[in-house]
């Protein structure tokens, strides 16, 4: 199998003792800056400071009076738009890349229990953080601006963002890094033209072994999934002398491509209608103007304090983080008795619940609306401005449920999404996996747009005022709302198809962890045992939780722990022969005796000594059998 560059980095003792949980803070820090320069539409960087310092861009007092229009200039827009432009370009940028950076960090390429716990725990955090950042932008950088004015509120974010970068390049010394190895997409994209310039050649039988397929010159051969059988095609060798250089490499990639490569498009192509799914999320998450202009029209004076129409989405972000710290130490181990899974629920369940909570808090959202609308009307506000109109009595608290379902929908199916990729796609498109989560969020946005456009449009038609005017009051936002609702019942529906055609999970990154070069250290040998170690224990009926707590017992992924587990393998691999005598119990429970006390003393043991101890603990089915 082919050897990734992350994978090659790993077999450098150098870089073996590089990244871990030391690099985190670093890289979490740069993700941390983000949401205080763009959280906010006028908010961001260094060229957007601009446009409120230069006195070109400022208001004329007639502007500022309110007492006459104010106009654009359209030689004042470049500098605006560039911002706003680069904002997206960073922004492209920081968002796929620090989330698989920082996973990169810590994964073990493999798919042992401690190890999908590590990388949830870190996803957790990761977006824990983040919430605050976001809070923290949402209100403290909302205030610097309102209260300071746009010089001082533009300042603010440029400083944290320099301060962000600074710390970030502080960390690269720690940092396991990789040297671009292919770009991915031109891989799919040979893959499927491969595919179909040999449409009309012959496929091998399927079971045919690893030397009728194409693999890269220094890996281990592998035949491909029978899973989308057509595009097996692409890496099937049929002239060898003709299709390989003297090097062995494929002299037409566009025509040969590497079974890793078919397996990478394999990954994404069984993945995009899971994540088609991932869409109308991106619809709902972006209608969060409308909360805002409601907000407007309440009452929002808790105490002596006026709450800013916008700060009410900080309730959906404070939800997310709550849940997330509270699902990752508190419930994912009750959960595992439960469920027998490492994670607690499985990826999909997460999602789908998310997905159905989506579609409760926008009926939920509906029935607010239609409250506050008629009680708007009693008021007699129904023709007021609510820019500049009085605020009606009911308090703008009543949006707090909406908001908090829509947070705790986010952190059960976004978050998953993000776990649910990284998982599935081979560890060479760890930042396309990372990446695809937002990019259904982006055609999402697009898609909302799409969707006020033409229920705007349609509800105007024979000279109605339509659903969505300018002023709440007179509009029915409630039955905008209820139409995501329909919509996102539809949606869970649709996932539940999807869900259950994609069949089971992991399947890919095995693949992409039996790729991986071989490690001559303690290390790497460690993990080995230990992933045996695993593998037998699911093969004796124990559950997940209970054998990651049985791994903790023997050390774990620890040094001391590593001889133990090779120690424990002899008399593992003979516990089905133990069981076919009578006399074996006994055999047993002294071995397991001994086992016990030699964990207490193998924790200062020399390293010949352990290994020593590791051969005499070693039970053969001789010595167990009469």
């Amino acid at each position: 199998m082919e050897v990734s560059a992350m994978e090659e980095a790993l077999s450098n003792p150098k870089a073996r003792r590089k990244g871990g949980l030391r690099t985190i803070p670093f890289i979490i820090c740069k993700s941390v800056e983000r949401p205080c320069l763009e959280h906010m539409p006028n908010s961001g960087m260094c060229l957007l400071c601009l446009t409120a310092i230069l006195p070109v861009y400022k208001r004329t007092p007639e502007c500022a009076a309110r007492l006459a229009d104010c106009v654009v200039v359209p030689w004042q827009l470049p500098l605006l738009f560039t911002s706003f432009a680069l904002m997206s370009l960073g922004s492209g940028g920081i968002r796929p890349c620090t989330l698989a950076f920082g996973a990169d960090q810590l994964d073990k390429r493999d798919n042992s229990a401690r190890n999908v716990r590590t990388l949830q725990t870190f996803f957790n955090w990761y977006y824990t953080v983040l919430g605050l950042s976001i809070v923290f932008a949402a209100t403290v950088i909302v205030y610097i601006q309102q209260a300071r004015g746009w010089v001082v509120g533009f300042s603010v974010p440029v400083v944290l963002m320099v301060t962000a970068l600074t710390l970030f390049l502080l960390g690269s010394p720690f940092y396991l890094k990789a040297a671009a190895d292919r770009s991915a997409i031109i891989g799919l994209v040979q893959v499927l033209v491969a595919s179909f310039k040999n449409r009309h050649e012959p496929m091998p039988p399927e079971t045919a072994d690893a030397s009728s397929f194409y693999t890269k010159a220094g890996s281990k051969p592998r035949t491909p999934t029978n899973k989308l059988r057509y595009l097996n095609r692409a890496c099937v060798l049929r002239n060898p002398g003709k299709e390989l250089s003297a090097d062995g490499a494929a002299c037409d990639p566009w025509r040969l491509c590497t079974v890793q490569q078919v397996e990478d498009t394999k990954a994404v192509i069984r993945v995009l209608p899971i994540w088609s799914t991932g869409i109308l999320p991106g619809v709902i998450v972006g209608q969060q103007m409308f909360p805002t202009l409601q907000a407007k029209t309440m009452q929002r004076k808790v105490g002596g304090l006026e709450i800013p129409a916008a700060t009410f989405g900080v309730f959906s972000i404070l939800t997310l983080t709550v849940w997330v710290a509270v699902y990752d130490r508190a419930l994912v181990r009750p959960l595992s008795r439960l469920t027998g899974h490492a994670r607690g629920l499985i990826l999909r369940q997460r999602m789908g619940a998310g997905l159905v909570l989506f579609a409760v808090a926008m009926a939920v959202a509906a029935r607010t609306e239609s409250v506050r609308r008629a009680a708007a009307i009693a008021e007699g506000l129904r023709d007021s401005d609510p820019r500049s109109g009085p605020p009606m009595h009911m308090s703008a608290m009543r949006l707090v449920p909406q908001h908090c379902l829509t947070g705790l929908a986010e952190a059960l199916n976004l978050i998953g999404q993000i776990e649910f990729y990284y998982s599935e796609f081979p560890k060479t498109m760890s930042s396309i996996g990372v990446s695809l989560m937002a990019l259904g969020l982006g055609f999402g946005a697009v898609l909302g747009s799409a969707i006020v456009g033409i229920i705007g449009a349609a509800t105007r038609s024979g000279g109605h005022e339509g659903w969505l005017p300018s002023n709440l009051n007179r509009g029915r936002y409630d039955d905008y709302y209820l139409v995501l609702a329909v919509l996102g019942a539809a949606n869970v529906v649709y996932f539940v198809v999807c869900a259950w055609a994609y069949g089971e999970e992991g399947q890919n990154r095995v693949a992409a962890a039996d790729d991986a070069a071989t490690v001559d250290d303690g290390k790497e040998e460690q993990h080995k045992a230990s992933s045996e170690m695993e593998r037998t224990f699911q093969s004796s009926g124990m559950q997940e939780p209970e054998i990651q707590t049985e791994l903790e017992a023997q050390g774990g992924d620890g040094e001391d722990g590593a001889i133990g587990v090779r120690g424990w393998q002899g008399g593992i691999r003979a516990l089905p022969r133990i069981f076919e005598t009578e006399d074996a119990h006994s055999s047993v429970t002294n071995n397991e005796a001994r086992m016990q006390m030699a964990r207490k003393r193998n924790v200062t043991s020399s390293r010949k000594t352990r290994e020593k101890l590791a051969e005499e603990l070693t039970v053969t089915p001789l010595s167990l059998t009469k």
